[in-house]
């Protein structure tokens, strides 16, 4: 039978306006990423390579079989931490960094992920750098450096193709801080004050901003996942309102 994989957000567009053809969609299903899930399709990937199941001496079935074989091939090859001090794993670092607004992580940007750390980790090699200590196959500064690539990637070729009527202005957050108030968007975007907020909020549905309240106060918070491209720097905004 005919099957159609629509992205949730994507889903929600298409219906925002109303869909009546919808009534002829009898079965639907959605399907959810959470840790573990993202956990086995990496590692599903990586042991299919028969050289690194030689490496680690593993069995490939087995480990595909067992979520803790799993995690412990990551713990293996991946440091423990990619910051150091009361940080994640590097797991879980991953999956944080690579999620956008609504706190979701997509497969594509973790195998983006996975695939930007080969490579970089492959030409430190190849320009005689050391490699990385124990059994481990990837060093600390790679993962940064990689982001760096699926940021771009991701601004440039997902969310500006898709929303090119809200890149006018998230390109003028280049350079800003990471987190915003709408008084300080109102100012950086030239808008009045409702329409800054209609702007924000359709940021928040594109998954570029993340929605957040201090103290009852809204705040618009740049997920990492978008701050490399953008040039952002960590912090809330103190820009005035205009008067």
């Amino acid at each position: 039978k005919a099957k159609i994989f629509v992205r949730r957000d994507i889903w929600e567009r298409i219906t925002e306006g109303g869909f009546r053809e919808a009534s002829h969609i009898i079965k639907t299903d959605f399907i959810n990423w959470d840790r573990d899930g993202l956990l086995n399709l990496i590692v599903n990937r990586l042991v299919n390579n028969q050289i690194l199941t030689s490496y680690l001496s593993i069995d490939r079935q087995e480990t595909i079989d067992q979520i803790d074989k799993q995690k412990n091939v990551l713990d293996r090859i991946f440091p423990n931490k990619v910051d150091t001090g009361k940080n994640p794993d590097s797991f879980d670092w991953i999956i944080y960094r690579v999620q956008d607004g609504s706190k979701q992580t997509a497969p594509r940007e973790l195998i983006h992920m996975l695939e930007c750390m080969i490579t970089n980790q492959l030409k430190k090699l190849e320009q005689g750098k050391p490699e990385p200590e124990n059994e481990m196959l990837f060093e600390r500064n790679i993962f940064k450096e990689s982001l760096k690539t699926v940021s771009k990637v991701r601004y440039e070729q997902t969310f500006c193709a898709e929303y090119p009527d809200l890149k006018n202005y998230t390109e003028l957050l280049k350079g800003e801080k990471s987190e915003q108030s709408i008084d300080s968007l109102h100012k950086i975007w030239n808008t009045t004050i409702d329409d800054a907020t209609n702007i924000a909020d359709k940021l928040v549905s594109a998954g570029f901003f993340e929605l957040r309240s201090d103290k009852g106060n809204a705040s618009y918070w740049v997920p990492f996942l978008y701050r490399d491209a953008l040039e952002l720097i960590r912090g809330k905004s103190s820009r005035a309102s205009k008067q």
